[in-house]
């Protein structure tokens, strides 16, 4: 990429002058790096045709494995079972989604993976992946064998944005933007997953990769690059569901010691959020099996509403959440 001519070379030699140029290079999927993970098997899902090739492979296999402990491995994990395979899943915490979730909530995802008929291995790294060319199976470095014809491997995401920095862009975890999406160097704009962008809202610096922000974030940068001057607000929020439970992510919901927890419901009723403040604010929620909660956490939060003090009218499920908005 040259920002000063500003043209664009492609991977083919083909060169293309811009006038406005957007970045949305979304995440590419991190490549598993235990020994024997290059066999023939082992699949990741962030494209099309990977997800072309899991449903081929689900087609003759018996046995699969699981790695990691986040979105793509849970919806993986039911979709494997429901097409009748054995499941077993491998993460390296002590606890589903850890950190992100707390323990109570992890367990609650775990009881319904394991209702499922999914077998999970905590605190558990492949050692490496067993069989010549193809998968038959992993080792786990305390040596418990997994027998297996496929692997998904879930292990996150990462920007490919070497690009964009060799041009000048500024870069951190993401491609670094503004309000209104805009990068430090004229005329480009970044959106989706790559953008680590200036949230007013949070008043922080912020990435986030779900649909929901990436689909407004073309929609803000698109009239900013027509000539607008639109900043970005938007409370983000992510939703799924499997094995008869609900998980919902809404605002940040990264853990720092400079936030405060709020529980709200409990697992022992199989409804359970986690409020999580700063500053006198509420910025994120989890929620696991609460999800019919989120509009008013979504307007707590984007309306920046002083929750201080009223911890526990937060933490009372009689009393609506859409009473402390005022």
């Amino acid at each position: 990429m040259d920002s000063v001519g500003k043209i664009v070379t492609l991977d083919d030699g083909t060169n293309l002058k811009y006038k406005k140029l957007l970045l949305a290079v979304g995440g590419s999927a991190r490549v598993w790096e235990a020994p024997g993970a290059d066999k023939r098997g082992v699949f990741y899902l962030r494209t099309l045709d990977d997800a072309k090739a899991v449903i081929d492979a689900v087609k003759t296999a018996k046995r699969a494995v699981a790695i990691g402990g986040g979105f793509v491995s849970f919806e993986m994990c039911e979709m494997l079972r429901l097409a009748g395979l054995s499941v077993s899943l491998v993460i390296r915490e002590p606890h589903y989604w850890d950190p992100i979730l707390d323990g109570p909530s992890g367990r609650m995802v775990e009881s319904a993976l394991e209702k499922g008929g999914v077998k999970i291995f905590r605190n558990a790294e492949v050692a490496e992946v067993d069989g010549i060319d193809s998968v038959n199976g992993v080792k786990l470095k305390d040596s418990t064998q997994i027998p297996c014809d496929m692997i998904i491997a879930g292990l996150g995401v990462f920007c490919p944005f070497d690009f964009a920095k060799e041009a000048g862009i500024l870069t951190n975890r993401g491609i670094l933007a503004n309000e209104y999406l805009e990068t430090n160097v004229p005329d480009v704009w970044v959106a989706g997953d790559a953008a680590e962008f200036k949230d007013l809202i949070l008043e922080e610096n912020v990435q986030l990769g779900n649909w929901v922000n990436a689909q407004a974030h073309g929609r803000i940068a698109g009239a900013n690059m027509a000539g607008e001057k639109k900043p970005f607000r938007l409370v983000s929020f992510y939703t799924m569901q499997g094995f008869g439970i609900t998980i919902g992510f809404v605002g940040d919901i990264r853990p720092a010691a400079d936030r405060t927890i709020i529980p709200r419901g409990s697992p022992e009723t199989n409804s359970y959020a986690r409020f999580i403040v700063k500053d006198g604010e509420l910025v994120g929620a989890t929620l696991v099996n609460r999800t019919g909660e989120l509009g008013a956490i979504s307007r707590l939060i984007g309306e920046n509403v002083k929750v201080a003090g009223r911890e526990e009218d937060l933490a009372n499920e009689d009393i609506k959440l859409g009473t402390l908005i005022s």
